[in-house]
């Protein structure tokens, strides 16, 4: 999380009003085995995040690439 807020210039639990985003901690995803994980507006699971994947997130996010 901090990782992410980091690369995209926000702080955690506050919303940002230019890419319209905010990074909020979660309790369980449920995918233990496959974590960490991150979940993208409450159904889409990103899993075994690292820092490269973190990295091209925020940079689609920064580029406002649609999600899937």
């Amino acid at each position: 999380m901090a990782d992410l807020c980091a690369w995209l210039g926000v702080t955690p639990s506050q919303p940002c009003g230019d890419q319209g985003v905010s990074v909020e901690p979660t309790w369980c995803t449920g995918l233990c085995d496959q974590g960490p994980a991150l979940l993208i507006n409450h159904h889409q699971v990103i899993t075994k995040l690292d820092s490269t994947k973190i990295a091209q997130i925020a940079d689609l996010v920064r580029t406002r690439v649609p999600r899937l």
